[in-house]
């Protein structure tokens, strides 16, 4: 037992290690980036939109990477690598957006998509029971763990240089980084129960005749979209509000703790109210919280906007990686939410280009299966509001509250609204 905190710790760091490829860490460096190397924002975008795609593709072969040499050794490789390369991002000479784009594909395959796999793993396999607590305690730590990162490698950033700060990432990544994945116990198998039910579910052919999928998949791959492309450009549009680049970074701070909040929150919901209503209040919340986004002029107005997108921000994460288990069953095949997760890929990478000139804490869920075939089609959609990318929230909104809950075929119908009580 003591092994597995350890692994959670370890974990924890390994995630906060991703940040230099993850769109809120370059985030903090694209304006001096921008102007560093003459390139303009669609450029940018179009780059980090490739880069995104194309960097996803490593999480295809990397988990038999980590069966074969192990994941202890694997991450650390893993972490050097993009020590490396985060370096060399931080000596890039002015006038070569080829090798911005390679730099930034190398980040994007190790830091978002790699080591991601590699931290979750590390958790979700360390605990043959209480994986909820486990997971718990490993998302406060990430919550707290990034709002750290965001202020200190922000505050640097404006006091030294983007250059300074990435070039100081890579060497945290070497000094700490490193050591402390040498404390990574390689984790078992789960144990299973001999005497337990074999684990049933849906194929994948049936699941993709469900409204349950690709409601799910396209409001979470919505919101990936317009997330990511504000994130990407988050200072520019706070810039167009007035507010500078301290402000920005207190900002991005505040939405990672209060993101914690919503993830909390809506596990505990989840035992009593359906998903898809959950994560139409979420979608709803992030669309008022582009609405006001458009229209701040004072601080007071921006840190309302940070309550509401980091409240609907942790809601929607933790629904995306919720409901695969509670709608299809532990029996169904692994390519269930790895389908999911290819469309809301899909719109992380679209949405850094989308915007243009103005710009997932994962989970363990132990359910029981439901039938995804008592779920309907919505009949309704709501109408856009400005600015435009608020009608994302409003099409998602409507959608997900038509949707019915799943109703399980082994437990009365009262009971399918709940998910087991350790996956909050």
């Amino acid at each position: 037992m003591r092994a597995g905190w350890i692994n959670v710790v370890v974990a924890a760091i390994v995630m906060l290690a991703t940040m230099p490829g993850r769109t809120q860490g370059l985030g903090l460096i694209t304006e001096p980036l921008l102007g560093d190397l003459h390139l303009d924002r669609v450029t940018y975008a179009t780059i980090n939109l490739w880069a995104t795609l194309l960097g996803a593709a490593i999480c295809l072969p990397i988990g038999r990477v980590f069966d074969t040499l192990g994941l202890r050794l694997t991450t650390l490789l893993l972490t050097l690598a993009l020590a490396a390369v985060v370096w060399s991002m931080s000596q890039l000479a002015a006038g070569g957006w080829l090798a911005l784009f390679l730099l930034v594909l190398a980040t994007r395959a190790l830091g978002q998509s790699a080591l991601s796999i590699a931290s979750i793993t590390a958790v979700g396999k360390s605990f043959k029971e209480r994986a909820g607590l486990a997971m718990g305690v490993y998302a406060v730590l990430l919550s707290v763990g990034f709002m750290l990162a965001f202020v200190h490698v922000g505050t640097q950033v404006r006091a030294a240089g983007w250059r300074s700060a990435w070039a100081q990432i890579a060497y945290g990544l070497i000094l700490i980084g490193a050591p402390a994945i040498l404390f990574l116990r390689e984790p078992g198998a789960a144990a299973v129960d001999p005497a337990a039910a074999p684990a049933t579910g849906t194929t994948l052919a049936d699941a993709l005749k469900t409204p349950t999928f690709w409601i799910f998949g396209i409001a979470t791959a919505l919101f990936g979209l317009v997330s990511s492309g504000l994130g990407l450009f988050n200072q520019a549009v706070l810039a167009e509000r007035g507010f500078a680049q301290s402000v920005y970074v207190t900002f991005l701070a505040a939405t990672a703790i209060v993101a914690l909040v919503g993830q909390f929150g809506s596990g505990w919901l989840s035992l009593y109210w359906p998903m898809p209503r959950l994560l139409a209040i979420a979608m709803g919340i992030y669309g008022i919280a582009l609405v006001l986004l458009s229209l701040v002029t004072a601080l007071w107005q921006l840190w309302i906007v940070a309550v509401l997108a980091g409240l609907s921000g942790g809601m929607i994460t933790t629904l995306f990686f919720a409901v695969w288990g509670q709608a299809f069953g532990q029996g169904a095949p692994r390519s269930h939410p790895g389908r999911g997760a290819d469309a809301d890929g899909a719109g992380v990478g679209g949405g850094t280009a989308r915007v243009r000139e103005r710009r997932s804490p994962h989970r363990v869920v132990r359910t029981r299966p439901v039938d995804p075939r008592a779920a309907r089609p919505a009949d309704r959609r709501g109408r856009a509001a400005p600015p435009p990318s608020s009608a994302v929230a409003a099409v998602a909104f409507s959608s997900n509250w038509k949707l019915q809950q799943p109703r399980s075929r082994t437990r009365p119908a009262a009971a399918s609204r709940r998910m087991a009580p350790g996956s909050a």
